[in-house]
């Protein structure tokens, strides 16, 4: 396997950081910590260590579906514990 670059020109180079060394951060933004991966990221979150908010996650509602509110309503399903409070979870 390939390292991952070093340049830290893409934003989802983080998520690579995240799962390796499972180190969850108290908040992640979609603009400036995990763009493309924050879903991934979302779905894996409820089994951190401790609660983790994600925010900055307009740009998920406008896409192929109200992806916000879809999260929202399949993690709690699952038994997860999920807030929605604007563009945060």
């Amino acid at each position: 396997m390939m390292p991952a670059p070093a340049s830290g020109m893409q934003v989802d180079q983080k998520f690579r950081d995240l799962i390796l060394e499972q180190a969850w951060r108290p908040a992640y933004s979609r603009s400036t910590d995990l763009a493309d991966s924050i879903m991934t990221a979302i779905v894996l979150a409820p089994f951190a260590q401790a609660a983790t908010r994600f925010i900055d996650l307009g740009r998920l509602r406008v896409q192929e579906c109200e992806r916000v509110k879809a999260l929202r309503t399949e993690l709690s399903k699952c038994g997860a514990h999920v807030e929605e409070i604007l563009d945060s979870l």
